[in-house]
């Protein structure tokens, strides 16, 4: 999914507007709203590393050493680890791009 200010405010509004709403959204709204402020610092993204630790309903790490083009996010859902890969533009599921060979 590519980073869009507009989607991040569409979840934002969502999320907080409503009492019911899906785990995949939460998940969604977590690695825009970490994505967002990537974009917000700047910087050289290859070159930064990146270590990051989100506690809440939701565990999950950002990881990523300097150097590298894309990192990885696990987030623990009902104690099962789902796994993410991102850049500067956005994410995917580790799952999907794997379907793909």
């Amino acid at each position: 999914m590519r980073y869009t200010e507009e989607r991040w405010m569409q979840l934002l509004g969502e999320l907080y507007n409503s009492e019911e709403h899906s785990v995949e959204d939460e998940i969604e709204f977590n690695i825009l709203n970490f994505l967002r402020s990537i974009r917000t610092i700047g910087g050289d993204f290859i070159d930064t590393p990146y270590r990051t630790q989100h506690f809440g309903a939701l565990p999950m790490s950002f990881r990523k050493k300097a150097g590298q083009m894309i990192g990885l996010i696990t987030v623990e859902v009902n104690d099962e680890m789902q796994r993410y890969v991102f850049n500067g533009e956005g994410y995917e599921k580790l799952e999907d791009l794997l379907k793909l060979g």
